[in-house]
């Protein structure tokens, strides 16, 4: 049952959206329709208007819309563990919602009033006034918590040490408004170590029902290790729900990396979703991927005589393809073709198999420096890099980015022994990556992996920026190159 404070204030919020609205509509139609217009003049209109009544209905049936959809957006549901950016885009999204109906309302209605203009006017005055009222409500709501008021009796099922870090941080988040009443957990090796912290154990699980029916409490954290205590956890979810209290999971119960887990839906089905690289349609992805074409698109204008003369001397000194293509394993293992410069004799790829036993490179791929398959220009073309420049067509076509992990022959990802090795696949490879600027055939082959997970954790555009600036002096000196 919800308590008569809550109804008071879900009601006030209610209105307070409404009212927002309604003063969005009107400071809206002031700028766009009547600018030139008094407040009296406005009502005139409007008063001898001979569709009263329609305009009339059509206001009210617009702001229960409106009530609809901010009441179906989870407007009115507990935010205390919400951030703010949490909440400011959930009232973008259903201002937008409201936008939409709008706009469809006033095609069928076919009103020359509800312009573009108003539109974009409406959506921006309505997303200040509702998020403005609720950053004066939290404002209010923090000030009451810290003062011991609006608190949430809360009981923590668990009493390992994700459980105990929990419990401190709500401690220390005052502004959440949660007061820690206990612990309750089965007896376990770790419970000697629990009682010598600051917190109550309140009895173990069997018990559980039986506290809940005779003590205050408003909420249960779950940090129980789901594998070896399923039943139980399933057991509290059903005793909570016959109880009316909110029960919350560790998103972490699966061992799983906070700062990589988020939730998400499918349908109707919540998903805790863990991202073991970043997400692929995350910030970071978006921008390289427009970096990426804006660079190969002006550098592929920028180089084309040079490609010409370099093509022409190919053909030139060696007979054979002036591009070499190979099959090369990509993002999430997706293969695709690379494009080089050919620097090497016609039937290389035959000859290498001959050459397995002179390999000086540790682990699966093949190095040599003195490799008697490349062409005296390619050794040229090799040193100072110029060989690679065909790859920007594969940044171009979205197989590759400026920079990332080098893409790897099959050959050389057959060989890989190590799963940790194949994380590298999870990002698109690249032209210059950290293995490039620190010294490239002179690193083993483990430290090489090392370097692209160092990259692939700590990906960011200035680390791309970084990166592709160190290329340029590698390449001058030719640093590990062959």
């Amino acid at each position: 049952m919800i308590p008569f404070h809550r109804k008071i204030f879900i009601l006030t919020l209610r209105s307070f959206d409404l009212l927002a609205v309604v003063c969005s509509l009107y400071l809206t139609a002031m700028q766009t329709i009547f600018k030139n217009h008094s407040s009296d003049q406005i009502i005139r209109l409007f008063l001898d208007s001979q569709n009263k009544g329609y305009q009339l209905f059509y206001f009210f049936a617009f702001l229960m819309t409106c009530h609809i959809i901010f009441r179906t957006s989870g407007f009115y549901l507990s935010k205390r563990i919400s951030s703010y950016l949490r909440v400011i885009l959930d009232i973008m999204k259903a201002v937008l919602w409201v936008c939409i109906i709008l706009f469809a309302g006033n095609l069928v209605l076919s009103s020359e009033i509800i312009t573009s203009r108003f539109i974009v006017y409406f959506f921006t005055t309505t997303i200040l006034f509702i998020s403005g009222g609720r950053l004066f409500m939290r404002c209010l709501l923090y000030l009451s918590r810290i003062n011991g008021r609006n608190l949430r009796y809360v009981v923590v099922l668990g009493t390992n040490k994700r459980a105990i870090d929990l419990a401190r941080t709500i401690i220390k988040k005052k502004e959440l408004g949660f007061l820690i009443s206990g612990f309750i957990d089965d007896p376990w090796s770790g419970l000697k170590q629990f009682k010598q912290t600051e917190f109550k154990l309140l009895g173990d699980l069997q018990n559980f029902r039986e506290y809940l029916r005779n003590n205050i409490i408003d909420e249960v954290l779950v940090c129980l290790p789901i594998k070896s205590l399923y039943e139980e956890s399933y057991e509290i979810v059903s005793v909570c729900e016959e109880h009316g209290v909110i029960v919350r999971f560790a998103s972490n119960i699966f061992g799983l990396n906070e700062k990589k887990v988020r939730h998400e839906y499918i349908g109707t089905q919540s998903m805790i979703t863990q991202y073991n690289t970043e997400n692929i349609y995350d910030m970071i992805n978006t921008s390289k991927r427009i970096l990426d074409l804006f660079a190969s698109a002006m550098l592929l204008l920028l180089f084309t005589p040079f490609f010409i003369c370099i093509g022409v001397l190919i053909k030139v000194t060696s007979p054979g393809p002036i591009f070499y293509s190979q099959e090369r394993v990509g993002l999430n293992k997706r293969l695709f073709k690379l494009y080089k410069f050919r620097s090497m004799v016609q039937n290389a790829e035959h000859l290498q198999k001959n050459l397995e036993g002179h390999n000086e490179v540790g682990g699966p791929v093949f190095k040599i420096k003195e490799d008697p398959r490349i062409t005296p220009l390619g050794r040229f073309i090799r040193r100072t890099s110029i060989d690679e420049l065909p790859q920007l067509f594969n940044v171009l076509k979205g197989e590759m980015s400026l920079v990332g992990p080098r893409p790897l022959p099959i050959r050389d990802f057959n060989g890989f022994e190590k799963d940790w090795h194949r994380r590298r696949f999870s990002v698109l490879p690249g032209l210059t990556c950290l293995w490039q600027i620190n010294g490239r055939n002179n690193i083993e082959f483990d430290q090489w992996m090392a370097l692209d997970l160092k990259y692939i954790d700590n990906r960011s555009l200035l680390l791309d920026f970084k990166i592709l600036l160190l290329t340029i002096p590698a390449i001058i000196k030719r640093t590990g190159a062959s």
